[in-house]
């Protein structure tokens, strides 16, 4: 046996075990990936979603969006970044429906950057997809403070009566804490026919995020 066979030889045996090795370990991580429940796709896409929007990267969260929406939601979040600023982005809750759709409910600190003033805004995110493909970002309705959030255009959210929350969304109102005594609930945001829409700020701040009295 030649030196140079012998070698051959043992490359293709190497080559042949780090296939396998390949082959193995990609198995394990498709068994993995099926193993996760679709709750934690659904957690997984509404964090990441609202952590890029919270730091502007609007561009991102846009790809977490369905196709058909993904154009009002960049639309909507145009001045996320510059004329807005997300202190923070609170999720309280996560349901899963029928057929692949579900819901997440997130409020949002935000500052207005011309005003300095620190508002909240409660918005219901409406998802769809499953475990296999993920969840994609289909809507947002506002149904609670400050509407402002969002500039206003057509397929972006929209402001949910109080009809249709009591209706349709109570449970996904709530993170099942309970309400301190002696405190009120968050009042949803309504307006009627032909009203403007309204709402207090939490405080207001000077240049510095100080607040101010």
């Amino acid at each position: 046996m030649s030196l140079s066979g012998s070698f051959a030889r043992g490359v293709l045996s190497a080559s042949v075990i780090a296939l396998l090795a390949l082959l193995l370990t990609f198995g394990t991580a498709c068994s993995l990936i099926q193993s996760i429940s679709p709750e934690t796709h659904l957690s997984d896409q509404v964090h990441q979603l609202n952590d890029e929007a919270r730091w502007s990267r609007i561009d991102l969260a846009a790809m977490r969006c369905d196709p058909r929406y993904r154009p009002a939601f960049l639309a909507s979040h145009r001045r996320w970044g510059s004329a807005i600023r997300v202190a923070d982005a609170d999720i309280t809750n996560l349901t899963m429906g029928r057929d692949g759709e579900a819901s997440s409910l997130v409020t949002y600190q935000w500052v207005d950057e011309r005003s300095m003033e620190l508002f909240a805004t409660t918005v219901r995110q409406r998802w769809t997809g499953n475990g296999e493909i993920g969840f994609h970002l289909v809507g947002e309705d506002i149904v609670a403070g400050e509407t402002r959030l969002y500039e206003e255009v057509d397929g972006g959210p929209r402001l949910l009566d109080e009809t249709a929350v009591a209706a349709g969304d109570e449970a996904a109102l709530t993170s099942g804490e309970e309400l301190p005594a002696g405190e009120a609930p968050r009042e949803v945001v309504s307006r009627s026919e032909g009203a403007p829409i309204t709402s207090t700020p939490v405080s207001r701040r000077d240049s510095q995020g100080v607040a101010l009295r």
